[in-house]
């Protein structure tokens, strides 16, 4: 129960601990079988956990479609979700 990524972003061109943004992304791959919904929903509850132990200021969810049917106009999306009032931004590719 890890985070994929977190990125600590200084401010005010100097690493100072006080001026540091930190983003969540936790990367998930669609593979055939599996429903978009279903792992939209379930990463975003994951990536929200992980902002909230993390104290992140955002959280984003690269979804990488692995499914050989999807055209690439179906796979490469931006969508913003959220769980429990934690916002997510869903990148499909």
């Amino acid at each position: 129960r890890r985070t994929g990524l977190l990125i600590k972003w200084p401010q005010g061109g100097r690493w100072d601990p006080s001026l540091v943004s930190q983003h969540v992304l936790e990367c998930k791959a669609l593979r055939s079988g599996r429903s978009l919904e279903t792992t939209i929903r379930q990463g975003i509850r994951q990536t929200a956990g992980y902002m909230d132990r993390c104290k992140a200021e955002s959280g984003h969810l690269p979804l990488f479609d692995q499914r050989r049917d999807r055209s690439w106009a179906e796979r490469i999306f931006r969508r913003e979700e959220s769980a429990d009032g934690t916002p997510v931004t869903v990148w499909g590719m």
